[in-house]
């Protein structure tokens, strides 16, 4: 994107170790309700969105970190990131009796579910089955405020907090420091370590190889979940 001129590449002194700020400025898109009001209306000028967004790279000593504006995720490269990054900060951070929500699969029953509390709730009260379930998003409130208030984690990690854009190295170091940790595993957390999804780009796709050459061999040894949360539409 960069070398085809429709990215910037901007740097900055003194924001970690090296930096590098990416910005895209999005394509105009003509919004999906225009058409339904042509065949009434007149338009005559053309009606547009533009959203643009951005990729912030950092390092810290060997570590590279992204922080990702608007969209700007999708320029992210899954099999280049730590695949339990966020899930790891958020359940070394937060209370497992102040969860806010929890997405988890059920691998038996080929389910996978969003519940969201209306208050602060400790985990054993989303109903989990150690044996199937995978927990693959939590949300709650942290137990160091200094750290942050809300943090969501799953592969990628948000939190709220008020901080300055310069601030932004020394909580990636934070959050780095919680990534390490093992505390989860003395709370309801660590039942984690039973069942895990393969968030590695690399392994799954060797595991979809795999369960290709099953499904040819007539193997009945795998089961086939939902691999996303989709909308019911009536």
């Amino acid at each position: 994107m960069v070398e085809q001129g429709r990215a910037k590449r901007i740097v900055s002194d003194g924001f970690g170790d090296e930096n590098a700020l990416f910005t895209f400025p999005g394509v105009p898109v003509t919004p999906k309700w225009v058409k339904h009001l042509e065949p009434t209306f007149r338009i005559e000028e053309r009606l547009t969105s533009q959203a643009p967004c951005a990729v912030l790279i950092f390092k810290i000593g060997a570590r590279v970190f992204a922080v990702s504006f608007s969209y700007g995720h999708v320029y992210i490269d899954d099999a280049k990131t730590e695949s339990d990054f966020g899930l790891k900060v958020a359940i070394n951070s937060v209370n497992d009796d102040k969860l806010r929500s929890v997405e988890r699969s059920n691998i038996g029953a080929a389910i996978r579910d969003f519940a969201q509390a209306a208050g602060q709730r400790e985990f054993k009260a989303f109903g989990f089955d150690e044996a199937l379930d995978l927990i693959r998003k939590v949300s709650g409130y942290a137990t160091d405020d200094d750290f942050a208030d809300l943090v969501t984690g799953a592969r990628a990690l948000r939190f709220s907090k008020k901080i300055e854009i310069a601030s932004v190295p020394d909580a990636a170091i934070e959050a780095l420091e919680l990534f390490g940790r093992n505390t989860y595993q003395n709370t309801a957390f660590k039942i984690i370590d039973f069942l895990s999804p393969v968030l590695d780009a690399q392994l799954a796709a060797l595991l979809d190889n795999e369960l290709v050459k099953a499904v040819r061999d007539g193997s009945d040894e795998f089961e086939v979940a939902i691999p996303e949360i989709f909308p019911v539409r009536a």
